[in-house]
């Protein structure tokens, strides 16, 4: 018994070694969440300026942002989620794009999917939210917005937070 003490005490020492890394780990992850929950409201006059159309075939929006200029973000997170009738989960699409230096990005974002060439477009979409993420160089929140869209009564309402 005595020959297996030594091995027995490095065991569980390594034990709480793994252990402690593991919940500091998870601590850090933890705390950079919430630091982009907290990041403060983008000021009117530093807000951008969000426009989202449908195509006349209703298979594309056409999101355009313009005025980035005074938040000066270096990348943008979009991320599109709406409802399609007949489907319980809604559908989406998003991306991050660089867009340093520019005042105006656009982009057609299609609803539905693309595979080899082939596409299946999502027929009947209506209402859905588009949430967009602004970042500085070291890729730290700076600003969001969430918008929701109503495409059939031309409703739209912006939320920044």
């Amino acid at each position: 018994m005595k020959k297996f003490l030594p091995l027995i005490i490095l065991l569980l020492g390594g034990a709480v070694l793994v252990g402690a890394f593991i919940f500091v780990g998870r601590a850090k992850v933890d705390s950079g969440t919430q630091n982009e929950e907290k990041v403060s409201v983008i000021p009117n006059e530093k807000m951008p300026a969000i426009s989202l159309s449908k195509s006349e075939d209703g298979h594309y929006l056409s999101l355009k942002v313009e005025n980035l200029g005074p938040l000066s973000p270096v990348t943008l997170d979009y991320e599109l989620l709406y409802e399609v009738p007949g489907k319980e989960q809604p559908q989406g699409t998003g991306s991050s794009v660089d867009v340093e230096g520019k005042d105006i990005f656009e982009a057609e974002l299609l609803l539905g999917t693309e595979s080899s060439g082939k596409f299946r477009y999502d027929e009947g979409v209506e209402k859905g939210t588009l949430t967009l993420k602004f970042r500085d160089d070291k890729g730290k929140l700076i600003g969001r917005t969430r918008t929701e869209f109503d495409l059939a009564s031309g409703k739209s309402e912006t939320t920044s937070f």
